[in-house]
């Protein structure tokens, strides 16, 4: 009987499947092939991601991979609901490493069929541990850095170069401190914080700063402004330009506090020292008198 059809076909296939498997390894993410939750196949990259070899896998169930019961049933859930709603499911789940740690993956599980029409469940796997960590770490320095922002006796703030140079961030210190919310004050969507100074004090203010960013130098200034309610108040800022790397300015950030109580404590304390020298210079005149 002539086979020569049947070995190229059988070596066809085969080259098929070394292709197949090459592919498979190729994949830096950990591919697990699932028949109701118990492993199929795994390609090499689960040695990187959870510490197993393929073959220490083959034949156990996915409760290996987790250290909690709970994620696993929920891994579960997921599974069977790709299974009846023919769509693939991406999800974030808590796994169990090989040597114990904790590892977060991204996992996109997808329904395949075989030949009979049996339906398999085939899971990537994408260890995003450190990425999380990372957004932890971001997240917990934002909420320090914003709880800080928020019990400091003042208004921090963050303008761009413009016409009233807009705000583009302001503290929730604004409300005390100028009486305008937030978001009264960013993009000037009330009042531009230009219009809050004094104006007998706004040339002084801009000139300050001007001079301050052309030589790339801190600036401060104590000035008047005008709250939303009328009064006046004496506040004391400090700021500095923030540039790109080609010097070219993008922003002024700084910290604006009110100083009204010590500039009226300053004015009590001017008038005391006046008037205790207008009664020296009285004492004196009278001590003089009375000599001659």
């Amino acid at each position: 009987m002539d086979i020569t059809e049947l070995k190229t076909a059988r070596k066809k296939l085969d080259e098929l499947a070394t292709l197949q498997s090459s592919m498979m390894d190729a994949i830096p993410h950990a591919v697990i092939g699932l028949d109701d939750r118990k492993i199929l196949f795994a390609n090499h990259a689960v040695l990187a991601v959870f510490g197993w070899r393929p073959e220490e896998l083959i034949g156990k169930t996915m409760r290996v991979l987790f250290r909690s019961r709970r994620e696993y049933e929920k891994e579960g859930r997921v599974f069977y609901s790709v299974l009846k709603k023919k769509r693939t499911h991406s999800l974030e789940f808590v796994y169990r490493h090989k040597d114990g740690r904790d590892i977060t993956c991204l996992t996109s599980v997808s329904r395949i069929s075989d030949r009979k029409g049996d339906y398999r469940i085939v899971a990537t796997h994408t260890d995003i541990t450190e990425k999380k960590r990372a957004e932890d770490s971001l997240q917990e320095s934002q909420r320090m850095l914003s709880t800080l922002i928020g019990n400091l006796p003042g208004m921090a703030y963050r303008r761009r170069p413009g016409k009233d140079w807009p705000v583009d961030f302001v503290s929730e210190g604004s409300f005390e401190l100028t009486g305008y919310r937030p978001e009264e004050l960013i993009n000037s969507s009330v009042t531009s914080y230009r219009k809050v100074i004094h104006p007998d004090d706004q040339p002084g203010v801009w000139e300050t700063v001007k001079r301050a960013l052309k030589n790339g130098e801190h600036f401060q200034k104590v000035y008047r402004i005008i709250t939303a309610d009328r009064k006046i108040r004496w506040v004391w800022e400090r700021g500095m330009g923030i540039y790109l790397p080609t010097g070219v300015l993008v922003a002024v950030e700084g910290f604006i506090t009110d100083i009204t109580e010590l500039k009226r404590t300053q004015h009590e304390l001017e008038q005391s020292r006046r008037e205790l020298s207008i009664h020296a210079d009285h004492l004196h005149t009278m001590l003089e008198g009375e000599r001659t």
